[in-house]
């Protein structure tokens, strides 16, 4: 483990999607972005690789997929995740790791999806504003109590 917080991984096939997401999660969780943290920010096109991301490169905080790619779907990838196959590598991600999916297929920004998605910890909605996106990674990396008061970090 490398010491950078928040380990954000972005699972999308489309070229595009991927580089506007890396380049909005860049101007706030990077060293010089805009929230100051000292954050790294990985990138793949499937949820194979993913899933060997997260066992032998994690473990990360968070990661956002999209959750219709090509080799493996992102729920596909976020059911796997759940049943503990990222847990087993040298630098493992837990099967508790944060999950945000996107698609077109969600009204705006979903807190608990129903099922089948009920596996993810938000779904948001396509196209991503970087607001939407922004904030719910915020509101699950940086949980504050009923008070406004930071609970861990």
């Amino acid at each position: 483990m490398n010491g950078k917080w928040p380990r954000l991984l972005v699972v999308d096939d489309e070229p595009l999607v991927a580089r506007w997401t890396m380049l909005t999660l860049g101007r706030y969780f990077l060293k010089e972005g805009l929230l100051g943290v000292d954050g790294e920010i990985v990138e793949c096109r499937d949820g194979r690789t993913a899933l060997r991301l997260l066992s032998e490169e994690g473990p990360f905080d968070l990661v956002l997929t999209d959750l219709m790619m090509n080799r493996m779907s992102g729920e596909e990838l976020v059911s796997r995740i759940r049943r503990g196959e990222t847990e087993s590598g040298t630098h493992a991600t837990p099967r508790s790791v944060v999950v945000v999916a996107y698609s077109g297929g969600f009204a705006g920004v979903i807190n608990k999806p129903e099922p089948p998605f009920a596996e993810f910890d938000r779904g948001i909605n396509k196209p991503l504003e970087p607001e939407q996106l922004i904030g719910a990674l915020l509101d699950l990396l940086i949980p504050l109590d009923v008070d406004g008061v930071l609970t861990k970090m």
